[in-house]
């Protein structure tokens, strides 16, 4: 009878071990996971052990081009990589599926294009994402400074519950409109809701921003509006994707909640002369009236042209934006690791060398 009983306790040990197995493999949907802060995500959670403290086994990453995720390697995480997109349903069944946890970086990005497009593709495709959830705890958005819009609050710094929003340009009114939704979905099937308004990602591998300025500065494309004394707010990508997983961690405590995330401050005279002494060009010294050059492009946007001189980008060059980072430091618990702009330009800038073509 021993042995009898010895083989059954053997035999239920098992089955209960194989269905804690099931039960608890936990699954983190990251999207935009091949992009510029997604692979810094990727590298911020391989430093983190969130097996232990949310379970997490496995990462599933959401991509549109399999072979830019061929060299995505894990030694803490399993990992799921599936080529999809969030406007085909059949993706959205595949994606959701399972999911606990959410990072949501894919998003839209220019300074040109139909508006249309980018409600489609950051508005419709996140309200199809949440939508195919089934058993989701939280959910991270990665937002931007842009929704308040520019020259906002008379110059003081912007906290998140800033009322009078004032996006300017398709890409930063989806991401209002993108918030707007998602905030709302979530409260409906009880997600935990983070949003985190990150302003000027600058840092290497950036192609759009950072790589834009580097390639002006040399051609000597580059305008000081207002003098250049306008404040930017910047944010280092090493910084912005700790700030990811530290939402992640605390989720249980923010149920709807959006942060500022930016590094530092600095004047856009001092921003673009550090890359130009970095890179060793001539410091930029031209100026030009915000007034005038706003004027001649609202005139160049007439045109059904690209062009680089838009209104977005003069309210761009001529913005005067300070963020109140008050919450991400004493709720979130970030402190940037980046808090001058030097290393951040320089380690850019080394990297832009090795990368340009002429």
């Amino acid at each position: 009878m021993g042995k009898v009983f010895e083989d059954w306790y053997l035999i239920i040990t098992i089955e209960c071990s194989s269905n804690s197995l099931v039960r608890f493999m936990v699954t983190l949907l990251l999207t935009g996971g091949t992009g510029f802060l997604g692979s810094y995500i990727l590298r911020e959670l391989e430093k983190e052990n969130l097996s232990d403290e949310l379970g997490i086994s496995t990462i599933r990453l959401l991509v549109r081009n399999l072979e830019k995720a061929v060299n995505i390697t894990s030694k803490k995480y399993e990992l799921e990589i599936l080529e999809g997109d969030l406007l085909e349903p059949k993706s959205l069944e595949k994606i959701g599926e399972g999911v606990n946890y959410v990072i949501h970086t894919a998003a839209l990005y220019s300074t040109w294009g139909k508006r249309s497009e980018f409600f489609k593709i950051n508005v419709d495709g996140t309200k199809g994402l949440i939508e195919s959830l089934d058993s989701c705890s939280a959910f991270i958005l990665t937002s931007t400074y842009g929704i308040y819009g520019f020259n906002v609050n008379n110059g003081e710094p912007i906290p998140e519950d800033f009322d009078n929003k004032q996006p300017f340009w398709h890409y930063q009114e989806s991401k209002k409109a993108q918030e707007d939704v998602a905030r709302e979905l979530c409260q409906k099937k009880k997600i935990n809701f983070i949003a985190l308004r990150a302003p000027n990602i600058i840092g290497p591998g950036d192609f759009v921003g950072a790589y834009g300025m580097m390639r002006n500065i040399e051609k000597r494309r580059v305008i000081l509006l207002r003098g250049g004394k306008n404040k930017l707010p910047i944010s280092h990508p090493k910084d912005v994707a700790r700030a990811h997983v530290l939402a992640l961690k605390k989720n249980e405590q923010f149920k709807s909640e959006s942060f500022n995330i930016a590094s530092l401050h600095v004047p856009f005279k001092e921003y673009v002369n550090t890359y130009a002494k970095q890179m060793s060009e001539k410091p930029i010294k031209l100026k030009a009236p915000y007034w005038l050059m706003y004027g001649f492009a609202s005139f160049l946007d007439f045109f059904p042209i690209k062009h680089d001189i838009t209104r977005f980008t003069v309210k761009f060059l001529g913005g005067h934006n300070i963020l109140d980072t008050t919450k991400m430091k004493e709720e979130l618990e970030l402190q940037p690791e980046y808090d001058s702009l030097e290393p951040i330009i320089k380690e850019t800038v080394s990297w832009y060398q090795t990368i340009k073509t002429d």
